[in-house]
């Protein structure tokens, strides 16, 4: 039996009445809410691209994302922080996009036709449940996805991760063996790892989140804060971002050397423009 319940997953509750120890937890708590409608998309937006994406920052907690889909639509989500709410109604929602770091995702639904109502969602905590770290589970059973790890859904990293548990656990299928709940759960616990510092990590950067901040934590954050800021006026930053983000290239493909030099280059350029005086 596979657990793939979701967020809602009653495995903690199935197990401890089965007498099992529950999985250890880690949870931080974002409190989003985001907003996400469909438009039809015209020949004339978007063209060659395949979307737009400005994440919230403390200073602005609020974020949007614009993403292509097929049969000529796009779909765009609003989303806010810690208690900053997305309206759904018509004209608000592009007033509130016009205010994103990223203005153009306002622009563009301004003159957009949608093609749904909008949906709003809320998201309180990021949730990761650490079964690998259990002594006794169950033969026969196995959580998967949601249901193991709840990622903030702004990053856009729940599904791929599903994909990959679901890879993995073939793969295991395939070689054999026995104890496959415990392959499987340190298998996807390495899965895991990498989205959950990249989306924690960020999420940290909000002083009102609670969590440690690790040293660690604390570097990547000020780095990734460099790659944003340059990748404003770099587009290869911005796609070596996206790629990570994505989980197409792993994070430390941030610290290749190329990628930092054009961190270090674009920082030294914003502050030879601060120091430039004004004319007279």
């Amino acid at each position: 039996m596979v657990d793939a319940g979701g967020r809602g997953s009653r495995s903690p509750v199935w197990l401890d009445r089965l007498g099992y120890e529950p999985a250890p937890e880690e949870q931080v708590r974002v409190d989003v809410t985001y907003v996400t409608r469909t438009y039809r998309r015209e020949p004339d937006q978007l063209e060659g691209l395949l979307g737009a994406l400005t994440n919230a920052t403390p200073a602005l907690p609020r974020g949007g994302i614009v993403a292509v889909q097929e049969g000529d639509r796009f779909a765009v989500a609003i989303s806010g922080m810690l208690g900053e709410e997305p309206p759904h109604d018509d004209e608000e929602m592009v007033r509130y996009a016009e205010t994103l770091a990223a203005p153009q995702i306002g622009a563009l639904i301004r003159s957009a036709v949608p093609v749904s109502p909008p949906v709003r969602m809320r998201f309180p905590a990021s949730l990761r449940r650490r079964y690998e770290r259990l002594r006794r589970f169950p033969d026969g059973y196995l959580v998967v996805g949601d249901a193991l790890c709840s990622f903030n859904p702004i990053y856009g990293q729940g599904m791929t991760v599903a994909a990959l548990q679901a890879l993995l656990l073939r793969n295991l299928l395939a070689a054999g063996g026995t104890r496959l709940a415990r392959r499987f759960f340190q298998g996807a616990a390495r899965v895991i790892d990498g989205p959950w510092s990249i989306s924690v990590g960020t999420d940290l950067r909000f002083p009102a989140v609670p969590g440690r901040r690790t040293p660690k934590v604390r570097f990547v954050n000020a780095y990734v804060e460099r790659v944003h800021a340059g990748a404003a006026g770099d587009p290869e930053l911005g796609a070596a971002f996206l790629r990570v983000l994505n989980l197409i290239d792993p994070p430390t493909r941030l610290l290749a050397p190329r990628t930092v030099w054009r961190v270090l280059r674009s920082r030294r350029s914003r502050r030879r423009r601060s120091v430039v005086a004004p004319a007279a």
